[in-house]
């Protein structure tokens, strides 16, 4: 990725000159921008693991900020890199903030680093465990200062006549969210549109591995914080303020396996929510979007925001049509460009980019290199930088699921090796990596024992697996590359003999097509080709008369439901399904102008994947039932999912032609062995007869041919 990162700046000043032409400019437009991004890595001497990916985070936001989209300029962000932010460079840099910001301005604060806890001292936090929120600065708990127990606590009633260390340096305590909040203040009163990120968490665990993914919380400070018992100005917040994850959830790092390198988990997905915004939406917006992405790449933390986020992320409006996308630089010799699109805007590699507006005859340029704001290609044709493209043919991305094996004990490397060879072997939907961090799923042998009350006995207080012993028996242990089980599988473990190894292979071969399912998308940019409202019926008892368009009551298997609710497919996640028994209708808005067949497929907690019928009868794909018209909406009311688990998820395919959804369905996926576990390639191979030496559609498919959409509903 050499030509990405040297022609970077040149490249965005070149963009934002071309992409002039297509911005309305308005009010916001002329307004200054001032960004604050703080990223702490080194925590040497704490006892702390140092962190991986807050550094590149912010990296990653500078550069998505200065994209003519946010529109910041180079010298309007500030960062704040280890050493330089300590407890006083932070507050400085925030009080200068307050001090020259307009009430025109836009401000931008992104700290990534640890989190952690300590004494609530003045009061403010009664109810609340009797803790202060913190940021743990660079430089704070040095070594005299040794970390406490994990499950230390607080105790209110001699909070208050705790002694400070009168000879402490403030450099040598965290950031109080109670210094923070009147800092934030400050800045908020002159100007109205502040947005503070913060991708930390305020618990932890200590995690095994020397690779494994960190979370960004440490265990609190006990010693009374020489600022935590006065008095602050605690106005009524009127920034918009993002927390990676809730009060007693961890929030973890990150590792894109397009660009190889680690991010906070949220920040990851926060950039790339901002970088994929359209020009009307609004933060809430950007923050309901990472949100469900981070879901639906199984992520366990459940970020928050806090705060009005209905003003607009930019500050123009753009033309409206295809995206269009810039190249910055031509290599001399003219067969490789850069482009300023990356694996943040769905750009995967395959994909192949025509002139806007042109027949690929023209020139066509085929992605080969991606990091997150840019990527490289080979070209056909004559390009030179300056030139808009938009994408012709879109390989959806197609990754095996990448698996990290270990054992705590000696004596169980040969199983280790066993299993490795059988999954070398069998599954060709899974790849075995050597790092830890640049897995997708981590599969651990270990050797439990349990304590008197029946739960796993640990070495020490906050470790993230329990202790092994030799003379107990082996499980394998199925995690998340920060030694967690998946929130969404739950607790996965099994025996080392024949049929806890059979039960652990179906299982990952479930694994991989759920997360297939999951993480699918269309091209980038592509307007919408549905619109799709879900209705949310649940039982009714006693006399009803149904209606045909099933606007209140409804007949499914001889019983009557009653509606409750309506919602967009991409506000589902946002509201919980009532408890019990619950069925799901859909409606259809056909927003093109040819013909569409619409299916849905129910993905569930447990793996289990099934195609939704829209008829009482056997489901079959080509039925008219599945057709709309250009411009028609359809109610399909004669068929559609009962929802049976806390968590399921709903996924929206459209094509131009029929398709048979049903080797989607888990049993018809169970035996294949797939090099590339990519559900759209299943189907369209089947569907077309295309057929290319990896079993791939050759060269990828229309951007317009098919589309998708992905809607998660909780229950309450």
């Amino acid at each position: 990725m050499k030509n990405v990162t040297r022609n970077r700046e040149a490249g965005l000043i070149v963009a934002a000159l071309l992409l002039a032409g297509f911005l309305a400019v308005t009010d916001l437009a002329h307004a200054r921008g001032h960004a604050l991004l703080i990223g702490i890595d080194s925590y040497q001497g704490t006892g702390f693991s140092d962190l991986k990916g807050a550094g590149n985070d912010v990296a990653l936001m500078r550069a998505v900020l200065l994209t003519p989209r946010l529109g910041f300029k180079p010298e309007e962000v500030t960062v704040l890199r280890d050493s330089q932010a300590t407890h006083t460079a932070i507050r400085k840099a925030l009080e200068e903030l307050a001090a020259k910001v307009g009430p025109d301005d836009r401000v931008y604060i992104h700290y990534a680093g640890h989190g952690s806890r300590t004494c609530d001292l003045n009061g403010d936090e009664a109810g609340r465990e009797g803790l202060d929120s913190t940021l743990v600065t660079y430089g704070s708990r040095p070594p005299a200062t040794s970390p406490p127990s994990a499950k230390q606590q607080c105790d209110p009633a001699s909070a208050a006549d705790a002694k400070v260390d009168p000879n402490a340096s403030m450099d040598a305590y965290d950031l109080l969210d109670d210094e923070l909040n009147e800092l934030l203040g400050l800045i908020a009163a002159r100007c109205p549109n502040v947005v503070f990120v913060s991708d930390s968490c305020h618990s932890g665990t200590i995690t095994r591995g020397a690779e494994s993914l960190r979370t960004r919380g440490v265990a609190m400070d006990a010693r009374p914080h020489p600022l935590g018992a006065r008095s602050y100005n605690q106005a009524k917040a009127s920034w918009v303020a993002i927390g990676s994850a809730r009060d007693k959830e961890a929030a973890s790092e990150y590792h894109d396996r397009e660009t190889g390198r680690q991010q906070g988990a949220f920040t990851w997905f926060w950039a790339k929510a901002l970088e994929t915004a359209s020009p009307t939406d609004t933060w809430r917006d950007a923050f309901r979007r990472a949100s469900a992405m981070m879901a639906n790449d199984g992520l366990r933390q459940q970020p928050r925001m806090d705060g009005d986020g209905s003003r607009p992320v930019g500050g123009g409006s753009a033309a409206q049509g295809k995206p269009r996308y810039c190249v910055l630089s031509v290599s001399s010799d003219g067969t490789t460009a850069t482009i300023d699109a990356g694996a943040l805007l769905g750009m995967t590699r395959g994909s192949v980019l025509r002139k806007a507006g042109q027949d690929p005859s023209q020139g066509t340029l085929t992605i080969t290199e991606l990091d997150a704001t840019g990527a490289d290609g080979t070209v056909q044709g004559a390009f030179k930088p300056g030139d808009l493209l938009e994408i012709d043919r879109y390989m959806p991305s197609a990754k095996p699921l990448a698996v990290y094996l270990r054992a705590d004990l000696p004596q169980d490397k040969s199983a280790l090796d066993a299993l490795r060879k059988h999954l070398e072997r069998n599954m060709p939907a899974v790849e075995v990596v050597e790092s830890q961090a640049a897995a997708d799923v981590v599969l651990w042998i270990l050797r439990p024992k349990q304590d008197a009350s029946g739960k796993p006995v640990y070495a020490r207080e906050g470790d993230s697996l329990p202790q092994s012993f030799e003379d107990a028996q082996p499980q394998c242990w199925v995690l998340s590359p920060d030694e967690m089980f998946s929130a969404d599988q739950g607790k996965l473990h099994y025996a080392l003999d024949g049929k806890g190894q059979a039960d652990l292979v179906e299982s990952l071969g479930k694994i991989v097509r759920m997360r297939g399912l999951l993480s699918l998308q269309g091209a980038p940019g592509m307007p919408a080709s549905v619109n799709v409202k879900v209705h949310v019926f649940v039982p009714h008892l006693g006399p009803a008369a149904v209606s045909r368009d099933c606007t209140e009551f409804v007949e499914l298997d001889g019983a009557i439901w009653k509606r409750t609710m309506t919602v967009n497919l991409a506000d589902l996640a946002a509201v919980r399904r009532p408890a019990g028994k619950t069925a799901l209708l859909f409606e259809a808005e056909n927003l093109t102008e040819l013909p569409l067949h619409f299916y849905v497929i129910n993905i569930s907690k447990s793996g289990q994947v099934l195609a939704v019928p829209f008829d009482r009868g056997a489901m079959n794909p080509t039925d008219t039932i599945h057709q709309i018209q250009p411009g028609q909406t359809k109610m399909f009311c004669r068929g559609g999912l009962y929802l049976t688990e806390a968590k399921e998820y709903v996924r929206v395919l459209t094509s131009r032609e029929p398709v048979d959804v049903r080797l989607l369905e888990q049993g018809a996926l169970r035996s294949a062995k797939r090099a590339v576990p990519n559900p759209l390639e299943t189907l369209f191979e089947v569907s077309s007869g295309k057929q290319s030496t990896r079993g791939l559609p050759a060269g990828g498919t229309g951007a317009a041919e098919w589309s998708t959409m992905l809607g998660e509903f909780v229950a309450e």
